[in-house]
This record gives structure tokens, sequence and C-alpha cells, in this order.
């Protein structure tokens, strides 16, 4: 069976269900279509997930790396010179929000708390975007595993309802008798094309001049080839 929705759910724990529907969907033959109220839920949450994957404004951005620089500290805060360190510090926050520019304000915010939380020093580039990326690859493989069960529920749905159709018709004796003469028809037909095949391709056999007879019955004769030749044995020698 699909999860069940789950009272005051929360953004992610409804697209975790969400993705665990899909994937049950997909995988598992006996799991029914989706009902009409599952499928506008699942086609909601897909325009959800896209409107999650804008990328936040060079301000939203500068936002995030301005908690992180009050947070954390900086290489270069040990330095004898505090305009260096300030200049230092400026060039980090700019070239953090060029390569940051992509990802969505509320995964770079979840990334930035995480990293407060666990760590001292202001983050290298590589290492914040790494704390993005699952998150964002995330989102855009639930929107496509999201759209391949809805294709995958309406085939479920109509091989339901052809499923339901001929169950139906043999059910209705009038129908039933239908069936069973077109059922018929079809096997007379099979047979009679069964009977007027062409027949395969005879076998061609290739007939030996005298001159050619009479060399294989010399070199039979004195033990060179075994008798198995077309046209055996010789003209005189048959009976």
């Amino acid at each position: 069976n699909l999860p069940v929705r789950r009272a005051a759910e929360t953004w992610p724990q409804r697209l975790s269900r969400l993705e665990s529907a899909s994937i049950a969907i997909l995988n598992y033959a006996n799991v029914p279509a989706l009902r009409p109220d599952e499928r506008a839920e699942m086609l909601t949450m897909i325009d959800e997930t896209r409107a999650r994957l804008v990328g936040a404004s060079g301000a939203e951005i500068g936002k995030v790396v301005a908690m992180l620089g009050l947070a954390c500290r900086h290489p270069r805060d040990a330095d004898e010179d505090p305009n260096a360190a300030k200049a230092s510090r400026v060039a980090t926050a700019e070239l953090m929000v060029r390569y940051l520019i992509g990802y969505p304000r509320d995964i770079l915010q979840s990334a930035a708390d995480q990293w407060i939380k666990t760590q001292v020093f202001f983050p290298a580039i590589a290492e914040f975007r790494a704390l993005c990326e699952p998150e964002f690859q995330r989102r855009q493989t639930a929107i496509k595993l999201m759209e391949r069960a809805l294709e995958a529920s309406e085939r479920k749905a109509r091989e339901a309802a052809h499923r339901a159709k001929i169950e139906a018709e043999r059910a209705d004796p009038e129908k039933r008798g239908e069936i069973e003469r077109r059922f018929k028809e079809a096997k007379r037909i099979l047979a009679a094309s069964e009977k007027t095949k062409p027949p395969g391709r005879p076998r061609q056999q290739v007939e030996m001049t005298d001159e050619q007879r009479e060399a294989a019955l010399a070199n039979v004769r004195a033990g060179k080839i075994e008798p198995c030749l077309s046209g055996w044995p010789p003209k005189e020698t048959r009976s």
C-alpha cells in the first residue's frame, strides 16, 4: 500500500512520503493506481518542488554569507594587519556569493545552520557547496520520480479499466457468446492460413550426365569415394 498521509506534515515529510509512493508505484505491480486526490497532491508537490529549486538572489546569498562571517572565525583573523584581514573577509564573501548562485534560499540557510552548529572556521566554497548539493539533487530527482509515477499510474488505471470491461463482457451472456464466436472465427482463419501456406522450397535433385556417372562409378570401385552421390546407382545397375 502507499504511505499514509500524516496530520500536520511538514513540506520535507510530504516530499519523502510522495517519493516513497512513487517508488512503490514504479517497482510493485500490485500497488493500485493513484486516486484522483492522490494524483492532485502529487501534481501540486511537483509544482512546489520546482518552485523550491529557484535560485536565491544575490542579496539573499549575501545575507547567508554574512551570517557565516559573524558566526565563524576566519583564517586571516590572526593577521597582524586588521585591514588585510578585513579585505580578505570581503574578498572571500564576494567569491562565496558568486559560486553559490543557483542554489535555493532555504537550502543555503539549512547548510549555513548545519555548518555553524558543527564547525568553527569559515567554510571553503567547495565545502559549503558540498553541503548544498545533495538536497538540490534530491529535489530534481524527486520531480522526475513523481512524473514517472504519474505516467505509470495512468497506465495501471487504463489496464484496470480494460480488465474490468473484459470481466463485464464475460459476465454478460450475450457478450460472452460474442467473444467465443470471435475466438472460434480467429481459430478458423488461422487454420485456413496454415493450410494455404505455400510449401517449403523442395530440395533440388541434380541429375548426373553419363560421363559423370561413369567417373563416379570408377571412383567408387577404386575406393576413392563413398556411394552417396545424387543419381546413384548408375542407370545400368538400377533395379
